[in-house]
């Protein structure tokens, strides 16, 4: 069976996870450290590792 995958507010912990998934992804990774914290949500697979990842603007 596949772990289910859940969502979270991400915290600076997770700023390295991030940053690495957006890298793989080819996607700019400056400013990041500006927004990120409440802006953000980590979706986790079996609450070990960053799958995916969202940010919300207000622009």
């Amino acid at each position: 069976m596949r772990d289910s995958v859940t969502t979270r507010p991400a915290d600076y912990a997770d700023m390295d996870r991030v940053i690495s998934l957006l890298r793989r992804a080819g996607l700019p990774t400056s400013g990041l450290a500006d927004q990120f914290g409440k802006a953000y949500v980590v979706a986790e697979r079996g609450g070990r590792r960053a799958v995916d990842r969202a940010g919300l603007s207000a622009d």
